[in-house]
């Protein structure tokens, strides 16, 4: 056996060293931390190309003393501890800049039990973890709190003086469902999963571009809605409709002198003839009372509505009022 075996000495084996250090050395990149303020190299690594970035989060973690919570970036961009040194595009000697860092942990509300960490710069706002939670629970029903407090989208860990790691808890808030029912098409509804606390122009902004129009306005129970309106204070429950009128629409209240109520409402195309209004009237006239259908006519501002007046002719608008008064009379 003994014939099969050579032996390195002397000059050999420091000739076999210096050709495998120089060629470790050809497919590794050498790493500085610099720091973000001082400038000052703190750390030199050398890492393998095809090595994740891992490697050097830890020793650098290790020579802290693995307290600090930090991010290393590099020419300005986040580098993940994922990333290779190769699918970075790295040079053969690159320098890192080491970014203050807060690590935040997310204790779920329900199950006491931490379902994610994140960690953010000290001057990113939390809008950053709320996104990234909304996207990993599927929705937006929850609150993120500090110590009781309901943590707002716009803060900073920098501006609520965090640093290195801390813990928010997802605090679940009721949520409703909104069908929203197009008058342009009928039968088709859609669906809103949406916070009770959440004001309705993100709903607005959703269907406007489902549509690819934002020609049209809601409404909810005969009324037109400010976008600022959220199901809280509109007092909408559970599966509450909201109808997606045309802008090019009016509402109409249809006012019965009879009994002193606003007894229908209706949208009508401001520059349509009233012709198809009398027809609605008359149909839920014969449904709801049995009159006969010339028993009753229009009137606005004590004036009677002719069948090819129009909205636009008459000067109304949202909200204005058509008054039913009997024929016969």
């Amino acid at each position: 056996m003994e014939g099969n075996l050579s032996v390195l000495s002397g000059g050999g084996f420091a000739k076999a060293l210096s050709s495998v250090k120089g060629l470790f050395v050809k497919n590794s990149v050498l790493v500085n931390i610099r720091d973000v303020q001082s400038g000052d190299i703190e750390f030199t690594f050398r890492l393998r190309r095809s090595h994740k970035m891992q490697r050097v989060y830890d020793a650098f973690r290790g020579r802290r003393g693995g307290g600090d919570s930090f991010i290393l970036k590099l020419d300005g961009r986040r580098v993940a501890r994922g990333h290779t040194p190769d699918c970075l595009g790295m040079s053969d000697h690159v320098d890192l800049s080491c970014v203050p860092a807060v690590k935040v942990d997310i204790r779920n509300f329900w199950t006491q039990k931490i379902d994610c960490s994140f960690v953010i710069e000290s001057n990113d706002t939390f809008r950053l973890i709320h996104q990234a939670c909304v996207k990993k629970r599927g929705n937006g029903g929850f609150d993120l709190s500090f110590h009781g407090r309901k943590v707002k989208l716009s803060e900073t860990p920098s501006s609520l003086g965090m640093k290195n790691h801390v813990e928010f808890t997802c605090v679940p808030v009721p949520l409703v469902t909104i069908v929203i029912k197009d008058t342009e098409r009928p039968g088709k509804v859609h669906k809103f999963l949406v916070r009770r606390d959440q004001k309705l122009s993100k709903i607005y902004l959703k269907y406007r571009k489902m549509k690819g129009d934002g020609s049209f306005f809601f409404m909810h129970n005969g009324y037109k809605i400010s976008l600022d309106e959220t199901p809280d204070s509109l007092g909408m429950k559970d599966r509450a409709v909201i109808i997606c009128v045309p802008s090019s629409h009016v509402i109409i209240d249809i006012f019965n002198v009879e009994t002193q109520e606003v007894q229908w409402v209706n949208t009508i195309n401001s520059s349509s003839q009233f012709q198809l209004l009398y027809k609605y009237c008359e149909d839920k006239r014969s449904q709801h009372k049995g009159k006969s259908r010339s028993s009753f006519y229009l009137e606005f501002n004590g004036s009677r509505i002719n069948h090819d007046d129009t909205p636009h002719s008459l000067g109304m608008g949202d909200g204005d009022r058509a008054q039913t008064a009997s024929a016969d009379a």
